[in-house]
Protein backbone atom coordinates (compact mmCIF):
# COMPACT_ATOMS: atom_id res chain seq x y z
CA UNK A 1 0.00 0.00 0.00
CA UNK A 2 2.80 2.40 0.43
CA UNK A 3 4.44 1.63 -2.64
CA UNK A 4 1.23 2.53 -4.20
CA UNK A 5 0.93 5.28 -2.48
CA UNK A 6 4.22 6.96 -3.23
CA UNK A 7 3.81 6.09 -6.93
CA UNK A 8 0.40 7.93 -6.99
CA UNK A 9 2.25 10.85 -5.30
CA UNK A 10 4.85 10.59 -8.04
CA UNK A 11 2.63 11.02 -10.30
CA UNK A 12 0.60 13.92 -9.04
CA UNK A 13 4.29 15.73 -8.49
CA UNK A 14 5.13 14.95 -12.24
CA UNK A 15 1.82 16.63 -13.04
CA UNK A 16 2.22 19.72 -11.42
CA UNK A 17 5.71 20.39 -12.72
CA UNK A 18 5.06 19.63 -15.96
CA UNK A 19 1.98 22.35 -15.75
CA UNK A 20 4.37 24.80 -14.40
CA UNK A 21 6.44 24.14 -17.20
CA UNK A 22 3.48 24.86 -19.36
CA UNK A 23 2.55 27.94 -17.97
CA UNK A 24 2.60 30.73 -19.82
CA UNK A 25 2.59 34.38 -18.77
CA UNK A 26 1.84 37.03 -20.97
CA UNK A 27 1.44 41.21 -19.97
CA UNK A 28 -1.01 43.13 -21.52
CA UNK A 29 -2.08 46.80 -22.27
CA UNK A 30 -5.80 48.08 -21.78
CA UNK A 31 -6.59 47.18 -25.63
CA UNK A 32 -4.98 43.56 -24.27
CA UNK A 33 -2.08 43.82 -26.41
CA UNK A 34 1.15 42.35 -25.10
CA UNK A 35 3.53 45.07 -23.78
CA UNK A 36 6.19 45.26 -21.20
CA UNK A 37 5.25 44.63 -17.68
CA UNK A 38 6.14 48.34 -16.72
CA UNK A 39 3.47 49.44 -18.82
CA UNK A 40 1.02 46.24 -18.12
CA UNK A 41 -2.96 47.07 -17.13
CA UNK A 42 -3.13 43.14 -16.73
CA UNK A 43 -1.45 39.78 -16.90
CA UNK A 44 -2.84 36.12 -18.06
CA UNK A 45 -1.68 33.27 -17.44
CA UNK A 46 -2.39 30.50 -19.63
CA UNK A 47 -1.74 26.70 -19.54
CA UNK A 48 -3.45 23.44 -21.10
CA UNK A 49 -5.83 21.30 -18.93
CA UNK A 50 -5.37 17.53 -19.64
CA UNK A 51 -7.29 17.30 -23.02
CA UNK A 52 -5.13 19.91 -24.89
CA UNK A 53 -7.97 22.78 -24.28
CA UNK A 54 -5.56 25.70 -22.99
CA UNK A 55 -7.01 27.37 -19.89
CA UNK A 56 -6.75 31.74 -19.68
CA UNK A 57 -6.84 33.68 -16.53
CA UNK A 58 -6.23 37.38 -16.71
CA UNK A 59 -5.85 39.16 -13.94
CA UNK A 60 -4.89 43.15 -13.41
CA UNK A 61 -1.95 43.82 -12.09
CA UNK A 62 -2.87 43.39 -8.37
CA UNK A 63 -3.82 39.72 -8.75
CA UNK A 64 -7.59 40.20 -8.79
CA UNK A 65 -8.82 37.83 -11.46
CA UNK A 66 -10.44 39.78 -14.26
CA UNK A 67 -11.39 36.69 -16.60
CA UNK A 68 -11.31 32.67 -17.41
CA UNK A 69 -11.66 31.58 -20.99
CA UNK A 70 -10.76 28.68 -23.08
CA UNK A 71 -8.91 28.12 -26.00
CA UNK A 72 -8.15 25.55 -28.62
CA UNK A 73 -4.40 26.48 -29.67
CA UNK A 74 -1.39 27.68 -27.93
CA UNK A 75 -1.73 30.99 -29.13
CA UNK A 76 -4.87 31.88 -27.47
CA UNK A 77 -6.32 32.73 -30.86
CA UNK A 78 -9.28 30.58 -31.11
CA UNK A 79 -11.66 30.64 -28.76
CA UNK A 80 -13.90 27.61 -27.29
CA UNK A 81 -16.31 26.92 -24.40
CA UNK A 82 -17.30 28.94 -21.43
CA UNK A 83 -15.81 32.26 -20.34
CA UNK A 84 -16.68 34.20 -17.68
CA UNK A 85 -15.76 38.09 -16.88
CA UNK A 86 -15.45 39.30 -13.53
CA UNK A 87 -16.16 42.74 -11.68
CA UNK A 88 -13.15 44.59 -9.57
CA UNK A 89 -15.09 43.23 -6.29
CA UNK A 90 -14.79 39.57 -7.96
CA UNK A 91 -18.40 39.44 -8.52
CA UNK A 92 -19.04 37.36 -11.80
CA UNK A 93 -19.59 40.76 -14.64
CA UNK A 94 -20.66 38.64 -18.06
CA UNK A 95 -21.02 34.90 -18.54
CA UNK A 96 -21.13 33.09 -22.25
CA UNK A 97 -20.36 30.63 -24.70
CA UNK A 98 -17.87 30.56 -27.18
CA UNK A 99 -18.38 27.92 -30.42
CA UNK A 100 -15.41 28.19 -33.40
CA UNK A 101 -14.36 31.00 -31.70
CA UNK A 102 -17.74 33.00 -32.04
CA UNK A 103 -19.87 33.91 -29.35
CA UNK A 104 -23.18 31.61 -29.03
CA UNK A 105 -25.63 30.90 -26.77
CA UNK A 106 -27.30 32.47 -24.09
CA UNK A 107 -25.01 35.65 -22.94
CA UNK A 108 -25.69 37.25 -19.04
CA UNK A 109 -24.24 40.54 -17.81
CA UNK A 110 -24.24 41.59 -14.11
CA UNK A 111 -24.29 44.52 -12.22
CA UNK A 112 -21.39 44.59 -9.43
CA UNK A 113 -24.19 43.95 -6.54
CA UNK A 114 -24.70 40.69 -8.76
CA UNK A 115 -28.27 41.52 -9.78
CA UNK A 116 -28.93 40.66 -13.38
CA UNK A 117 -28.07 43.60 -15.91
CA UNK A 118 -29.33 42.01 -19.42
CA UNK A 119 -29.48 38.35 -21.60
CA UNK A 120 -30.25 37.08 -24.46
CA UNK A 121 -29.05 34.77 -27.22
CA UNK A 122 -26.19 35.40 -29.82
CA UNK A 123 -25.33 33.73 -32.87
CA UNK A 124 -21.89 34.20 -34.59
CA UNK A 125 -20.91 36.77 -32.31
CA UNK A 126 -24.57 38.98 -32.73
CA UNK A 127 -27.36 39.48 -30.73
CA UNK A 128 -30.22 36.99 -32.04
CA UNK A 129 -33.02 36.89 -29.87
CA UNK A 130 -35.64 39.03 -27.93
CA UNK A 131 -32.61 40.91 -25.14
CA UNK A 132 -34.33 41.48 -21.79
CA UNK A 133 -32.79 44.52 -19.58
CA UNK A 134 -33.09 45.07 -15.45
CA UNK A 135 -33.00 47.90 -13.50
CA UNK A 136 -30.01 48.59 -11.18
CA UNK A 137 -30.59 47.44 -7.67
CA UNK A 138 -34.54 46.14 -8.17
CA UNK A 139 -34.31 43.05 -10.53
CA UNK A 140 -37.46 44.95 -12.47
CA UNK A 141 -37.33 44.69 -16.33
CA UNK A 142 -36.14 47.94 -17.59
CA UNK A 143 -36.46 47.30 -21.35
CA UNK A 144 -36.76 44.45 -24.02
CA UNK A 145 -35.73 44.44 -27.87
CA UNK A 146 -35.55 42.10 -30.64
CA UNK A 147 -32.53 41.39 -32.07
CA UNK A 148 -32.19 39.74 -35.50
CA UNK A 149 -28.37 39.28 -37.03
CA UNK A 150 -27.68 41.60 -34.53
CA UNK A 151 -29.44 44.49 -35.25
CA UNK A 152 -32.27 45.74 -33.55
CA UNK A 153 -35.82 45.09 -35.50
CA UNK A 154 -39.36 46.06 -34.93
CA UNK A 155 -41.04 47.23 -31.37
CA UNK A 156 -38.87 47.97 -28.52
CA UNK A 157 -40.61 48.52 -25.37
CA UNK A 158 -38.57 50.89 -22.09
CA UNK A 159 -40.41 50.91 -18.58
CA UNK A 160 -40.16 53.11 -15.18
CA UNK A 161 -39.59 51.13 -12.61
CA UNK A 162 -43.19 51.43 -11.56
CA UNK A 163 -43.81 49.06 -14.44
CA UNK A 164 -45.63 51.74 -16.85
CA UNK A 165 -44.54 52.55 -20.08
CA UNK A 166 -41.83 55.20 -20.14
CA UNK A 167 -40.72 54.38 -24.20
CA UNK A 168 -42.16 52.34 -27.57
CA UNK A 169 -39.82 52.38 -30.37
CA UNK A 170 -39.94 50.87 -34.02
CA UNK A 171 -36.82 49.48 -35.83
CA UNK A 172 -35.89 48.89 -39.00
CA UNK A 173 -32.15 47.18 -39.76
CA UNK A 174 -30.84 48.84 -36.48
CA UNK A 175 -32.35 52.68 -37.04
CA UNK A 176 -35.14 54.06 -35.11
CA UNK A 177 -38.16 54.34 -37.41
CA UNK A 178 -40.65 56.20 -34.80
CA UNK A 179 -40.50 56.74 -30.96
CA UNK A 180 -43.16 57.88 -28.58
CA UNK A 181 -42.40 59.02 -25.54
CA UNK A 182 -44.15 59.03 -21.84
CA UNK A 183 -44.69 60.49 -18.79
CA UNK A 184 -44.97 58.25 -15.39
CA UNK A 185 -48.43 59.82 -15.62
CA UNK A 186 -48.67 57.93 -18.94
CA UNK A 187 -49.10 61.50 -21.06
CA UNK A 188 -46.92 61.92 -24.44
CA UNK A 189 -43.86 64.00 -24.11
CA UNK A 190 -43.53 65.61 -27.16
CA UNK A 191 -40.01 67.01 -26.76
CA UNK A 192 -37.93 64.13 -24.62
CA UNK A 193 -34.46 65.02 -23.47
CA UNK A 194 -31.75 63.65 -25.27
CA UNK A 195 -30.26 60.10 -23.48
CA UNK A 196 -27.24 60.70 -21.96
CA UNK A 197 -24.37 58.98 -19.36
CA UNK A 198 -23.45 60.27 -15.92
CA UNK A 199 -20.87 62.69 -15.97
CA UNK A 200 -18.95 65.36 -14.51
CA UNK A 201 -20.92 68.52 -14.03
CA UNK A 202 -19.50 71.08 -16.17
CA UNK A 203 -18.50 68.12 -18.75
CA UNK A 204 -15.56 65.37 -18.21
CA UNK A 205 -12.96 68.05 -19.87
CA UNK A 206 -13.50 69.95 -16.61
CA UNK A 207 -13.17 66.64 -14.73
CA UNK A 208 -10.37 66.44 -16.50
CA UNK A 209 -8.97 69.54 -15.31
CA UNK A 210 -10.22 69.55 -11.70
CA UNK A 211 -7.66 66.56 -11.47
CA UNK A 212 -4.75 68.47 -12.55
CA UNK A 213 -6.05 71.01 -10.34
CA UNK A 214 -6.09 68.76 -6.69
CA UNK A 215 -3.96 65.94 -7.37
CA UNK A 216 -0.69 66.54 -5.60
CA UNK A 217 1.71 63.66 -6.77
CA UNK A 218 3.40 62.04 -3.33
CA UNK A 219 6.84 63.60 -3.76
CA UNK A 220 8.25 60.58 -2.42
CA UNK A 221 6.91 58.35 -4.88
CA UNK A 222 7.82 60.87 -7.47
CA UNK A 223 11.71 61.02 -6.41
CA UNK A 224 11.52 57.14 -6.67
CA UNK A 225 9.82 57.16 -10.29
CA UNK A 226 6.62 55.46 -9.33
CA UNK A 227 3.51 55.58 -11.51
CA UNK A 228 0.11 54.58 -10.39
CA UNK A 229 -3.39 54.66 -11.42
CA UNK A 230 -6.61 54.05 -8.92
CA UNK A 231 -9.45 52.84 -10.00
CA UNK A 232 -12.78 54.16 -8.85
CA UNK A 233 -15.91 52.73 -8.87
CA UNK A 234 -19.14 53.79 -8.01
CA UNK A 235 -22.91 54.47 -8.01
CA UNK A 236 -24.76 58.11 -9.75
CA UNK A 237 -27.95 57.97 -8.38
CA UNK A 238 -30.81 59.99 -9.83
CA UNK A 239 -30.61 63.29 -7.66
CA UNK A 240 -26.55 63.28 -8.80
CA UNK A 241 -25.35 61.85 -5.37
CA UNK A 242 -22.55 59.58 -5.53
CA UNK A 243 -22.82 56.13 -3.66
CA UNK A 244 -21.45 52.83 -2.83
CA UNK A 245 -17.93 54.10 -3.51
CA UNK A 246 -15.24 51.49 -3.89
CA UNK A 247 -11.71 51.23 -5.25
CA UNK A 248 -9.42 49.29 -6.97
CA UNK A 249 -5.79 49.71 -4.52
CA UNK A 250 -2.19 50.25 -6.26
CA UNK A 251 0.44 48.74 -4.08
CA UNK A 252 1.34 52.39 -3.07
CA UNK A 253 -0.53 53.32 -0.06
CA UNK A 254 0.40 57.33 -0.60
CA UNK A 255 -1.07 56.95 -4.25
CA UNK A 256 -4.40 55.45 -2.72
CA UNK A 257 -4.53 58.19 0.33
CA UNK A 258 -4.31 60.89 -2.47
CA UNK A 259 -6.91 59.95 -4.74
CA UNK A 260 -9.28 58.97 -2.55
CA UNK A 261 -8.86 62.41 -0.86
CA UNK A 262 -8.73 64.12 -4.40
CA UNK A 263 -12.33 61.85 -5.16
CA UNK A 264 -13.80 63.01 -1.96
CA UNK A 265 -13.67 66.34 -2.98
CA UNK A 266 -16.71 65.44 -5.88
CA UNK A 267 -19.75 65.61 -4.03
CA UNK A 268 -22.39 65.78 -7.02
CA UNK A 269 -22.61 64.62 -11.28
CA UNK A 270 -25.40 64.95 -13.79
CA UNK A 271 -27.19 61.65 -12.98
CA UNK A 272 -27.89 59.58 -16.48
CA UNK A 273 -30.55 59.47 -18.75
CA UNK A 274 -31.57 56.14 -20.63
CA UNK A 275 -34.42 56.12 -22.62
CA UNK A 276 -36.09 59.09 -21.36
CA UNK A 277 -35.95 58.42 -18.09
CA UNK A 278 -33.49 59.39 -15.20
CA UNK A 279 -31.43 56.19 -13.87
CA UNK A 280 -28.81 55.20 -11.37
CA UNK A 281 -25.92 54.33 -13.21
CA UNK A 282 -22.34 52.32 -12.67
CA UNK A 283 -19.31 54.05 -13.23
CA UNK A 284 -15.87 53.59 -13.45
CA UNK A 285 -13.02 56.66 -12.89
CA UNK A 286 -9.29 56.40 -12.98
CA UNK A 287 -7.19 58.58 -11.04
CA UNK A 288 -3.79 58.12 -12.70
CA UNK A 289 -0.36 59.04 -11.34
CA UNK A 290 1.88 59.52 -14.15
CA UNK A 291 5.47 61.10 -14.52
CA UNK A 292 6.06 63.70 -17.26
CA UNK A 293 9.74 63.72 -18.81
Amino acid sequence: MRKLTTIILLVLLSSNLLLGQDTITTYLNRENRKCSKEFAIYFRKAYPDSSGIWIAKKYHMNGQLRMIGKYSDKKLKKQVGTVILYHYNGEIAETGQYIDNKMAGIWKRYYTNGDLQSVGRKTNDKKDSIWTFYNINSNKVFGKVNHIKGKAEGESKWYYESGKICEIAIYKNDKIKSKIDYDEEGNIIKIAEKDCQAEFIGGNNNMILFLQQKLKYPEELQLQGKEGVVLFHFIVRKDGKIDDIEFQKTAEQLFNHEAVRVFSLIKNMKPARDHGRIVDQECTWPIAFRLTY
